[in-house]
């Protein structure tokens, strides 16, 4: 027989709030209609939560920092898809070779490409014979 979970008291509760309440809440608390702690309290999100919006703090997306902008990888996509259209297909590498021609072009030296060409992301990359 299968065992049914059952939640304890003494568990963590998750978020149960949206963006649209958390600015409605940091508008508030920009306006001076409430402090930080009261407009924790009405809304029921947490004060550290709330502080880190209003202060600007923890701003960066988890995981690895994107090195270009959607609207740059997105103008890179759409040159490819014109050369498909073209019927003349861009392999990876081709791709790569866009992004590192972007790169060179606006001055940026990314550390950690070897010779500022993006590498490979996950099982796009060959196996080494």
């Amino acid at each position: 027989m299968v065992r049914s979970y059952k939640k304890t008291a003494d568990t963590r509760n998750y978020k149960k709030y949206t963006e649209e309440i958390i600015e409605e809440a940091i508008e508030k608390i920009t306006n001076d209609e409430l402090s930080i702690n009261a407009a924790s309290i009405q809304y029921k999100i947490p004060y550290g939560t709330l502080y880190n919006k209003y202060k600007g703090l923890l701003g960066k997306t988890p995981g690895g920092q994107p090195v270009s902008t959607n609207q740059e990888e997105f103008a890179i996509l759409r040159a490819a898809a014109t050369f498909g259209d073209w019927v003349f297909p861009l392999t990876l590498f081709d791709l790569r070779m866009f992004g590192k021609g972007h790169l060179d072009r606006q001055g940026k030296i990314i550390e950690w490409f070897s010779n500022n060409l993006p590498g490979f992301n996950g099982p796009l990359r060959p196996e080494a014979p």
